[in-house]
């Protein structure tokens, strides 16, 4: 992305810059393994809606949260929201990074059910729990080992 000189974006800087991580969004998911061969795919239940982005500073929560929602897709994970998350998340023009919608009267007692996922770290978000895991989590061991993969940061730059 480009830097920003002065540290401020007028609304048109902001919305190329959403389209850019839309983008981003997009083009890293499509790398990733489709499906599962697992017979009880891990499904990440997602809950933080946009205004906790913006409370917590959005740059840095969509930071990490583009490292976690891309190392649980590279695992075999899908991810789940709410009808009322996907309405609000699209109500704020950001891009759509699940793959299925619970409904609302669903949503609660699927989340209250669901595991937290293995050992992430998820203490950035605290004292929000924001996602928990349906089935196999993925590992906070390999997210590291993810992190510092090329699967996450590409090939590297040039040689020769």
């Amino acid at each position: 992305y480009a830097s920003i000189s002065d540290g401020y974006m007028d609304q048109q800087e902001v919305a190329v810059r959403m389209k850019q991580v839309a983008q981003s969004l997009s083009e890293s998911k499509r790398k990733c393994p489709s499906g599962s061969s697992q017979p009880n795919p891990c499904i990440v239940l997602w809950s933080m809606h946009a205004r906790d982005f913006v409370r917590k500073g959005f740059g840095a929560t969509m930071g990490l949260f583009e490292t976690l929602r891309a190392y649980s897709t590279y695992s075999g994970c899908t991810w789940a929201v709410s009808e009322a998350f996907a309405k609000d998340w699209t109500k704020w023009k950001l891009g759509l990074f699940w793959a299925s919608v619970v409904p609302n009267d669903q949503w609660q007692a699927r989340f209250a059910a669901a595991s937290i996922c293995g050992n992430l770290n998820v203490s950035f978000w605290s004292p929000l729990l924001p996602l928990k895991c349906e089935n196999n989590p993925p590992s906070a061991k390999g997210e590291g080992a993810f992190v510092r993969s090329p699967a996450c940061n590409g090939p590297g730059p040039p040689t020769g």
